[in-house]
């Protein structure tokens, strides 16, 4: 420690090192000095030019990240976010279910859409009548049968009738892919079923009146929806 010209040491201006022994007058300064030199080495090293090189460029790293990844969701879009595109025109009835094997892009082809499929199960069974009241949803005068597996929550397939004409079609989901219409005990449906114009059936039964359509050369699209 130094001394002053009385020979008395100054407790405050002496060294303060670790082997350092102190009085208990020299306790206070040595704890004041030390206070003072911890406050004087966190300013230096808070507000060196290294540390606030480092900053800024830790600041700059980020801004670049976060510019990256708003671009990168600008231009990767999720598959949900792209806008359905509009299924093919049906105007001419020649351009469209072709992957389906019962659509053949034919003369006079029936186009069916069966919606209000519940369920993917079974078989949708598809039955062409003609503009002829007796006999309607019989075997005894039905034209055409097509049945393919049943897909929710719509089922498209085609039929081909003989020509141009005035037509009507019932479908029904075999569930059980027995190839029947299963009915209940007291005779009423057990299955879900359809009729072409999807017409309101009463006690008396389908007419075949509310179910006719007609098919010119370009064919005819028939959108029929299950009841259940």
């Amino acid at each position: 420690m130094n001394a002053n010209s009385s020979g008395a040491q100054l407790p405050w201006n002496g060294p303060l090192d670790a082997g350092t022994q102190c009085t208990n007058e020299q306790i206070p300064f040595a704890l004041r000095r030390a206070e003072n030199g911890a406050a004087i080495a966190e300013s230096v090293i808070f507000s060196s030019p290294f540390i606030e090189e480092l900053l800024n460029r830790f600041r700059q790293i980020l801004m670049r990240f976060t510019l990256a990844f708003v671009l990168g969701l600008a231009i990767i879009q999720p598959a949900g976010s792209v806008p359905d595109q509009a299924p093919p025109s049906r105007s001419t009835g020649l351009s469209h279910r072709e992957s389906h094997p019962s659509c053949r892009n034919a003369e006079y082809e029936i186009r069916l859409t069966i919606k209000n499929v519940r369920k993917s199960v079974g078989l949708i069974v598809a039955e062409l009548y003609p503009d002829d009241p007796v006999g309607f949803l019989s075997g005894e005068t039905r034209l055409a049968i097509s049945r393919f597996a049943a897909l929710a929550p719509e089922t498209e397939l085609c039929l081909q009738p003989p020509g141009p004409g005035h037509y009507a079609v019932s479908v029904y989901q075999d569930e059980n892919a027995n190839t029947d219409f299963d009915r209940t005990f007291l005779g009423l449906p057990a299955e879900p079923w359809g009729l072409s114009n999807n017409p309101r059936v009463g006690l008396k039964g389908p007419r075949i009146e509310e179910s006719l359509f007609t098919v010119n050369e370009a064919g005819a699209d028939v959108t029929i929806s299950l009841r259940h």
